[in-house]
This record gives structure tokens, sequence and C-alpha cells, in this order.
């Protein structure tokens, strides 16, 4: 009995060998692929091309043989062709292989065609496109030309949706490879998340939702700058002596003068500040003149003084006596 992993090499090896012969026979029509499935009443093979009409040819001659075909050298039970067309062509990376291969082979330059057809396929709403042909190219040395725009995935899940063409062009140089890499538009990107919000979602999602917090306002570091405050106008009252200078408040002088002298009310409203003014600077004249008033010395007053007390002193005794007798 043969082993499981030698059935599935087996049907994959068969699978090939159908897609090189559908290629070969299938020239011009844009043939993109095979979808293989086996039912009880056969074996039901779908061919997928951009131009089904050719592939059915008249009166379904093209697909009677095609059917004889696969019975005969295939040993294929009861095949049933179908053809399904493909809705979008500029997408599919095979048929555009195809195609540049055959504008290659009628004589056009393989630069002009290659951006010709990189710019078709951009503007059909590809995300990324990627056109590599090599060959003998120019010279009689082998090289490479790559074509590139947009963006083309190399690893991750988003590979899956690239589609992947190979295609040959027969030239008297010799044979020329293209491959051709297309991503499409409309791929599933894991990177691009839309939140659909609670009443899209299954009822199953819905309990695991929990309303959000509306966060608070943030406290800010640094204090907002605070208003100036008027400062109160302040009298200077000069001491006497070795009293220092006293600071009164304005309002409590004038609250003082207030009610007390005839027509002081209305002065001291209309002009309370220049009255203010001229008492500090008044205050500031009359104090040096009490320092210098002040200046002369306790010493000179007592030597004064003194004479005159030892001048009364020097009365005797004895008259004083006779004086009160």
């Amino acid at each position: 009995m043969p082993s499981v992993k030698h059935i599935f090499a087996v049907k994959q090896r068969e699978q090939l060998e159908l897609k090189e012969f559908f290629r070969k026979n299938l020239e011009g029509v844009g043939f993109a692929g095979l979808d293989i499935q086996k039912t009880p009443l056969g074996t039901r093979v779908t061919i997928k091309a951009a131009r089904p009409g050719l592939v059915i040819g008249k009166k379904g001659s093209n697909v009677k043989g095609l059917t004889e075909v696969l019975a005969r050298d295939f040993k294929i039970e009861n095949p049933q062709i179908d053809v399904d067309e493909v809705k979008n062509p500029e997408l599919d990376a095979q048929i555009m292989a195809e195609r540049l291969a055959s504008a290659i082979e009628k004589g056009q330059h393989y630069r002009r065609a290659g951006y010709g057809l990189l710019r078709r396929i951009m503007r059909a709403g590809a995300e990324g496109c990627e056109i590599v042909i090599t060959g003998k190219i120019t010279s009689q040395r082998a090289r490479y030309v790559k074509m590139r725009q947009g963006n083309i995935k190399r690893c991750g899940d988003p590979v899956k949706w690239v589609s992947h063409g190979c295609a040959h062009a027969k030239l008297k140089s010799g044979v020329q490879g293209i491959r051709i890499s297309i991503l499409p538009l409309n791929y599933d990107n894991p990177k691009s998340v839309t939140y659909l919000g609670p009443d899209k979602l299954s009822p199953e999602f819905k309990d695991r939702i929990t309303a959000k917090e509306p966060l608070a306002a943030p406290v800010p570091l640094v204090g907002a700058p605070k208003e100036p405050v008027a400062e109160e106008p302040v009298i200077k009252e000069a001491g006497t002596g070795e009293e220092p200078v006293v600071e009164v408040p304005a309002k409590e002088v004038i609250g003082k003068i207030k009610g007390k002298l005839p027509g002081a009310d209305e002065a001291l409203e209309e002009d309370a500040g220049e009255e203010t003014d001229e008492g500090a600077e008044a205050s500031d004249e009359t104090a040096p003149e009490k320092e210098a008033g002040d200046e002369t010395p306790k010493e000179e007053v007592d030597n004064e003084a003194a004479p005159e007390k030892e001048a009364s002193d020097e009365t005797p005794k004895e008259d004083i006596d006779e004086d009160k007798k």
C-alpha cells in the first residue's frame, strides 16, 4: 500500500501536467489557472481565462477536443470542462506575464513594453507590482532588469495575497524569462484595523466591552502666574532723637484727619496722591534739622548749668544761719 506522502505527490504532479498542457494549447487566450474538483458524477475542471470565447470555440468544438484528451491521455473519468472569465485580468500576474512575453516576441523593446504594462497594472488598482526580465536582453551576456512600483510584501501573512506569474519569450538570441508579482489593493493588511463600534459587534463581545472613565484634567506642574497686587501708599513719620522712622499707612492718617478740619475731606479726595508725596518730602527735610539741633552734646549743657550751681553754693553757711535768725 502506498504511503500518504506518495499519494499527495502523485496528485500534485498530475495537476502540474494538466496546467502545462493547457498553457501550451491555449496560447493567446489569457490562461490564468485551473481548478480541479472531484464529484460523484465525475471530475470537474474549471479553466480560468481572460477570453473565454476562444477557449470554447465555435459551438464548443475546442471544449469537446480537450475533453477527449483528458479522458484518453490523463485517464480522468468522465471529465467536465467549465470556463470561467477573469473579471480583472490586469491584476492576474500570469495573464500579464504572457502578454509581456508575446509583446517582446513581436519585436517591441523590453523597456517600453515593461513600463507600459507596469503603468497599466497600477492604474487597474494594484497596491504594488514588480516585473523581472532575465536573459540576453541587450548583449550576448545574460543579465536581468527589474521594474518596480508601489509596495510588494516579501514575508508574513500578506504574502498569500501576492499573485505570481511566469512566462517565456522565445527569441533568436535565446529565451527570456519573465516573472511578475502583483499585490492587489484590497488585501488583508493586519496593520490596518478599523473599529466598527459596539453597535456592529456580536452580543458575545458586547458584554466584554466596558465604558471607559473620562480622563481627569491634567494638573499643571507650574502654577498659574499670580495677578500683581497694588501696594498701599505709605507715609513716613520722622522719629525724634534716637527713635527710628516709622511707616504708617496713608489710610490711617486720612481717617484721623477726616471730619476734624473744615474742607479737608474735599482736598483729600482730589489730591490724595500729591499730599502723600509732599508729606513724605517734608518729613525727609525736617529730619536732618532735628538731627542737627540735637547734635549739641549733653556735656556742654551740664557745664553751662554747673557754674550757676557753684556760684549759688559759694555763700557761707554762717550767713545763711544769720539770715534765718
